[in-house]
């Protein structure tokens, strides 16, 4: 991979993006954008999404030195792109720079968005920092996203991978909406913080709607009829698996094996070799 960094910034009006090659080319095929030495003087606009779009393609290859550089760079960066940034380092696991550039951005005077906290709700999640969550949750409060779907399933999730079932379940139980992504937060929930019944009450009534389980929310039912020893209904649950045409996904097939075997049984080519 051929990588050209020089990169420079007019600070009147406009950009010099690329100059004289193309920025991530991967074995002669443009990866993130084609030559841009024409692309100079452009309004401020045009060059925020292009810049954006270029830290969104370096984020997509892993190259965050380069989306940084491209962010850092700029003279005035929007909203837009501050969340194009924290969702890049995000993307890439990077959970420390998430709440650094959270921490930055508000220091700068920008107001996060419904964008923003999914993000950085996911980073809390990742790194058990349960401050650092109680104060993203006032944050969405002051700023008046608290009602929003995704930060809401954001902070499901982050209460109950810290712990809190309690918390996670009353976000749960104030959401207006549920998606499959807000029953898989709180089933995983209670399954991982050892509330099997629960988990298995949660999922049966879940089942009763129109929305479909998901391959996580079965791994953790799977795994809550593991912890009960429940053969008869992991049967029934495998089952469903098939039904639903999710009897190849990895990580169900480990589950399913590690249920098995803990039932006594033997399984044999339930998880392929490679």
């Amino acid at each position: 991979m051929e990588i050209n960094n020089s990169l420079t910034i007019n600070n009147s009006d406009g950009v010099e993006i690329i100059h004289d090659g193309g920025i991530l080319m991967d074995d002669g095929a443009t990866a993130v954008g084609r030559r841009h030495g024409e692309a100079r003087q452009k309004p401020i606009a045009v060059l925020l999404f292009l810049i954006t779009k270029l830290v969104n393609g370096c984020s997509n290859l892993g190259q965050m030195f380069y989306a940084r550089k491209l962010f850092d760079e700029f003279p005035d960066p929007d909203l837009f792109m501050w969340n194009a940034i924290i969702r890049s380092y995000s993307r890439n696991k990077m959970y420390m720079d998430v709440i650094e550039m959270y921490r930055w951005m508000k220091w700068v005077g920008l107001h996060p968005d419904k964008f923003t906290f999914p993000c950085v709700l996911k980073a809390c999640s990742e790194l058990l920092d349960f401050g650092l969550s109680c104060l993203v949750h006032a944050h969405i409060a002051v700023y008046g996203f608290g009602s929003h779907l995704f930060v809401q399933n954001g902070l499901v999730a982050l209460y109950a991978k810290c712990g809190c079932i309690g918390m996670a379940r009353m976000v749960f139980d104030r959401l207006y909406d549920r998606t499959i992504v807000s029953w898989t937060a709180i089933i995983s929930g209670y399954a991982q913080n050892g509330e099997a019944l629960e988990a298995l009450r949660l999922f049966n009534q879940v089942r009763n709607t129109d929305v479909k389980p998901d391959w996580i929310s079965l791994v953790s039912v799977m795994r809550a009829y593991t912890d009960l020893d429940d053969l008869e209904q992991g049967k029934c649950l495998h089952g469903c698996v098939i039904k639903t045409g999710l009897e190849d996904e990895p990580d169900l097939l480990i589950s399913l094996t590690a249920f098995y075997s803990k039932c006594g049984l033997l399984v044999h080519k339930l998880v392929p070799s490679n």
